[in-house]
Order: C-alpha cells, then sequence, then structure tokens
C-alpha cells in the first residue's frame, strides 16, 4: 500500500499527467517500476542485469538442475517465453532443452494459465501463440519450470517454450521476461 506522502504505484509508472505514456523518460519509468516490483516479490536478489541495444536484459536460472538464460524485460505483456527445443530455424543463442530437466512439465489445457493466455490452443497439451506490437510471433508449449533468480527457487512458473517466431525475431537475448500485471507475468 502507498503511503500518503508517496504517490501510488500507477503514478509512478507513469510518471504523472506531464508524462506520455509512450515518451522515453514515461518508458524508462514504468520499466523501472516493474523491476523494482520484481526485486520486491523475490527478496530483492537479481543474478544480474544489464543494457544492450536500449534494452534491459536479464540473467535468471531456469530448470533443474539450474542453467543460465538471459531474457529481455518485457513490461508491456505477461507471458515468459524463452526459445526450446525443436526450434523453427536456427539462432544463436542457447535453447532449452526440456529433456535435460527433471521439474519441467507442460500445462495441461484445463489448467487456469492456459485460459489466461486469450490465444491458446490444445493439442493436447496448452500451445500458446503471441503477437507482438512489431508484427513478430512467437509460438509453442505453455509448460511450467524451476526458475532460480538470485538465491531464490521459484517452482511452477508458467512459461512459454517457443518453438517457433516469424517476424524480426529476437536476437539479444534467449527469450523474454513478461513483467505486466498479469497472471503470467514473472511478478
Amino acid at each position: 500500500m502507498a503511503s500518503p506522502t508517496k504517490p501510488a504505484c500507477s503514478e509512478e509508472v507513469h510518471g504523472g499527467p506531464h508524462l506520455e505514456r509512450n515518451s522515453s523518460i514515461g518508458r524508462l519509468k514504468r520499466m523501472e517500476a516493474s523491476i523494482k516490483a520484481v526485486q520486491t516479490h523475490v527478496g530483492g536478489a537479481f543474478s544480474s542485469l544489464t543494457s544492450r541495444d536500449r534494452a534491459q536484459i536479464m540473467s535468471i536460472g531456469i530448470r533443474t538442475p539450474t542453467r543460465t538464460f538471459k531474457g529481455l524485460v518485457d513490461t508491456a505483456s505477461d507471458l515468459i517465453w524463452f526459445y526450446c527445443d525443436p526450434f523453427n530455424h536456427f539462432h544463436i543463442y542457447p535453447t532449452f532443452y526440456q529433456s535435460d530437466s527433471s521439474t519441467y512439465e507442460r500445462v495441461p489445457c484445463s489448467s487456469s494459465f492456459c485460459s489466461a493466455l486469450g490465444n491458446s490452443t490444445c493439442a493436447p497439451d496448452c500451445r500458446y501463440s503471441h503477437l507482438y506490437s512489431q508484427s513478430w510471433i512467437t509460438r509453442g508449449d505453455l509448460s511450467f519450470e524451476t526458475f532460480n533468480v538470485g538465491n531464490h527457487s521459484f517452482g511452477g512458473v508458467a512459461f512459454g517454450c517457443s518453438n517457433e517466431t516469424y517476424g524480426d525475431g529476437l536476437v539479444i537475448a534467449d527469450g523474454v521476461l513478461g513483467l505486466g500485471r498479469g497472471k503470467l507475468s514473472l511478478i
């Protein structure tokens, strides 16, 4: 709960009435607020947060045993996803191999996580298709996995195990860390 002297989170994120929602300063303030929310949610521990090509990249451990992947921080969407095996074309970043993890499992169609996607199909488990505003699409299996952030481990995190992307694609990270406020978000 916000203190009486401090603006509420939505005011901080949007920067008040003088900041346009799509301005660079507004985007930076929203990203900072989302990152602070993740830090609060996971006890302030991060493996690494860096800037690359005007984007924020966060290192995060995924699977059991843990392997580190780099995710593009996305404050506009809720979906977390990483490149998975098999992938539809060559890319230079690490691939998440489901068979190497003892904690990986696909999300059943009956799960509320599947219905939270809005654009999912069942074949026989939950498959997703997510369109980004840049006319870029990722598709794959909605899955559960253990995520490790700093010294904290979180089991049963829903994420997209992407085996198809179309459009310009992601070239600076292994996947995307959705930090929106929906059910599939990391926060």
